[in-house]
């Protein structure tokens, strides 16, 4: 699983425990100031699907945002598409795709984390 925390402003965090906000419009506040970092990893999840995975770009999808006020614990959707190149055959490919995500909201360092989990992947191994 990879984590990738955010410094937050305080006045955001200020707005979000407030009500001022909602969770949904907080994380699209937050993560797209840099969306460089979730992008990448993203890129990593797709890693072991072949070809070269590119994702340029992501939205978060507000009203499927789950979020415990008392915990400051959630869940986010990413939509996005993946980009695959495939060199040796010279093809091209692009797929939509959507993750959950696992966040936490740190009240008093004023960062955010966001846990992007591997994806499951099958070993023959496990099969005997």
């Amino acid at each position: 699983m990879a984590t990738v925390t955010f410094n937050v402003p305080t006045e955001l965090i200020t707005k979000l425990t407030d009500g001022r906000t909602a969770v949904g419009q907080f994380l699209i506040d937050v993560l797209y100031l840099k969306t460089e970092a979730i992008c990448d990893q993203l890129v990593a999840f797709h890693d072991g699907d072949g070809g070269s995975p590119e994702v340029k770009e992501f939205n978060v999808l507000p009203e499927e945002v789950i979020y415990d006020p008392e915990t400051h614990k959630g869940k986010v959707t990413f939509r996005y598409r993946v980009r695959f190149f495939f060199g040796c055959s010279d093809i091209n490919s692009d797929e939509p795709a959507n993750e959950k995500a696992d966040f936490e909201v740190d009240l008093i360092n004023n960062k955010l984390a966001v846990h992007i989990h591997d994806p499951i992947r099958r070993d023959t191994v496990d099969e005997f």
